[in-house]
């Protein structure tokens, strides 16, 4: 292998490129691989006929002033390259007989919910409150974890730890009881992939909250944007990316980590390896022999997060969406959409994005980018794609006001979609499914110098986590090398 570097990171999601803006910054010798030809992961953005689609990402936490991702911009240098656009309100979640919009200010919406459930005032303000300082308390943790590199547990308060280790549905019925209320409190766990009873209440009010504390943003001209000037703000720091190189293997000396072969023949040493990609491919894949068997245990006893069955269309014709984000939910019965198997339907819950709400450039002559996903079994999702597709933009249109007609685009994309271009065990979404008590499950991988980016860490699902789990790996390498940046 003829090329040193200090730090290797394997993948260019939020987690990888994370991990390498902090090594880099630091004068670390840092190298990022990436299989496919652009960076990104699920921050990619495609273009068809002139409509410019987010591929997965609905929006992001983090990116305002303050937050952890526009500091990682700061760091490197290119904060100035991007625009950031917020979005207000956060997401319209439309229930049988009842919208309601979710405020970007969680004291707006704690007044909405007061005002259509005034009889649950007292639990409202209670659950708000506590919600509130176990996020506040989150972040204190995390901003810790990730700073020093400890464990995410180490700095945890007794409180927090049970809401990690007790159901989101749980938590709730502590305060409120009303079964409306409880399931508009719920309307995000579809982005998990899990109903409130079998979600963790940590991660839970993670996600709310982290949209009111620091917004919810897209990056004008798409989430690639975002890798790209990532990749960019690297590159400013010393560092080198390589895309169309795909990792063949993670090449131990002993049981530490040593360097990364390519599939193209290239080989690299390093001094330390961060993998920001696939858990399972990590350890079973890219390592093998013995250390193959924990990622196995892993995929069976903690489990991966659900995929999606996504539909993008182009639509030039009519439509006037009350919001660019939209949950809709068939029934107040959330835990009962969750019971059968994933299928587009009348029963199924739907999420609808519309980025050209806010960022108009991304499709031509005034038109509209339409995303339409729906949760989906990675193992065992299957539908004719045409059938798939006309079954979603039917069920889109009917919540649109104005409908989708004669869409000029439709591509889509099902979990096995997913995996081929981010190499996510069953297309997961957000890594390891997240119930109660998962991350004291996770197993340790007894290699020194070998760390964990991303979503299969255990900071959690979402761009803000990932990007978390990236800094904590890149300064538990800082901390060997008696390093450290501002962020």
């Amino acid at each position: 292998m003829a090329v040193d570097y200090d730090a290797i990171v394997i993948g260019s999601g939020m987690g990888g490129l994370a991990a390498a803006a902090v090594t880099s910054a630091a004068g670390l010798r840092t190298l990022v691989v990436e299989k496919n030809p652009v960076a990104g992961g699920y921050l990619s953005s495609f273009k068809r006929g002139g409509y410019l689609f987010d591929s997965t990402i609905d929006c992001i936490a983090g990116a305002g002033q303050g937050g952890l991702i526009y500091k990682l911009l700061e760091l490197t240098g290119v904060r100035d390259n991007i625009e950031f656009l917020q979005i207000k309100p956060i997401r319209l979640s439309i229930f049988p007989d009842l919208e309601v919009t979710v405020d970007s200010s969680a004291a707006d919406y704690e007044d909405r919910l007061k005002r259509l459930f005034p009889h649950e005032t007292v639990g409202i303000e209670a659950l708000f409150k506590t919600m509130e300082r176990t996020f506040r308390a989150l972040m204190l943790v995390m901003e810790l974890s990730a700073l020093t590199g400890g464990g995410f547990a180490s700095g945890a308060a007794s409180g927090m730890l049970r809401l990690q280790d007790i159901s989101y549905g749980d938590f709730l019925k502590d305060y409120v009881h009303d079964g409306r209320l409880i399931a508009v409190l719920s309307d995000r766990c579809p982005f998990i992939g899990l109903p409130p009873s079998r979600v963790s209440a940590l991660t839970m009010i993670t996600l709310i909250m982290s949209y009111f504390q620091f917004g919810a943003y897209r990056p004008g001209g798409g989430t690639q944007r975002l890798a790209n000037v990532l990749v960019d703000g690297v590159k400013n720091k010393g560092g080198t990316v390589i895309t169309s190189a795909a990792a063949k293997g993670i090449v131990l000396d002993g049981a530490k980590a040593a360097g990364v072969l390519l599939e193209n023949g290239a080989g690299y040493r390093s001094k330390y390896v961060i993998s920001g990609c696939d858990y399972y491919e990590t350890f079973h894949g890219l390592i093998g022999a013995g250390y193959g068997a924990p990622a196995e245990s892993a995929i069976q006893s903690v489990g991966v997060s659900t995929s999606f069955f996504i539909v993008y269309a182009g639509v030039a014709g009519l439509v006037s969406p009350k919001a660019s984000s939209i949950g809709f939910f068939p029934s107040y019965d959330i835990e009962k959409t969750f019971a059968g198997a994933f299928a587009p339907g009348t029963d199924s819950i739907t999420g609808i994005t519309i980025a050209t709400v806010e960022d108009p450039g991304r499709a031509p002559n005034g038109g509209h980018t339409v995303v339409v996903h729906e949760m989906a079994d990675g193992e065992g999702f299957t539908i004719e794609r045409p059938l798939g597709a006309e079954t979603v933009l039917k069920k889109a249109g009917r919540i649109l006001s104005g409908g989708i007609e004669n869409p000029q685009i439709v591509e889509t994309a099902m979990p096995t979609t997913l995996t081929r271009y981010t190499g996510n065990h069953a297309g997961a979404a957000f890594g390891w499914r997240q119930t109660p008590g998962y991350r004291g499950r996770l197993p340790g991988h007894g290699i020194d110098n070998l760390y964990i980016a991303g979503h299969w860490d255990d900071m959690g699902g979402g761009v803000l986590a990932a990007a978390y789990s990236g800094v904590r790996a890149a300064n538990r390498i800082l901390h060997k090398e008696g390093l450290s940046v501002d962020i």
